[in-house]
């Protein structure tokens, strides 16, 4: 389960992509004889999630939790097999409003994507 700051989000994510990121230093490039010299400096989590058929309300309460520039994420992490908490940030969210919906006239998400990306 998914929680930011500690709290579960308003609804899961369909799906969620986690990527592990190599940060090198400017000095990491191609040799003469063409091998890769890598100077890691950091390797850094990036999440993508995606959820499927929000309500304006549930679309509402996930944006306010990643309103913050910075915030914790707790999610399963595959790599260790279990739960890990992360300070991140939020990529720029993407909603789709698939229609209003005819008894609140509040639009209905028929998805919604953003990327953590850890500090």
């Amino acid at each position: 389960m998914i929680s930011i700051n500690g709290t579960p989000l308003a609804r899961q994510p369909r799906t969620y992509t986690v990527s592990r990121n190599d940060l090198s230093s400017e000095n990491s490039g191609r040799n003469a004889q063409g091998d890769m010299l890598k100077d890691r400096i950091a390797t850094k989590v990036k999440m993508e999630l995606e959820w499927g058929g929000l309500t304006y309300s549930q679309a509402a309460s996930i944006l306010t939790a990643i309103s913050s520039i910075y915030f914790n994420v707790t999610y399963p992490d595959p790599k260790t097999g279990s739960d890990r908490t992360m300070e991140c940030y939020a990529g720029d969210p993407q909603l789709t409003v698939d229609f209003l919906d005819p008894h609140t006239g509040k639009p209905y998400y028929r998805d919604m994507k953003v990327s953590l990306i850890e500090r």
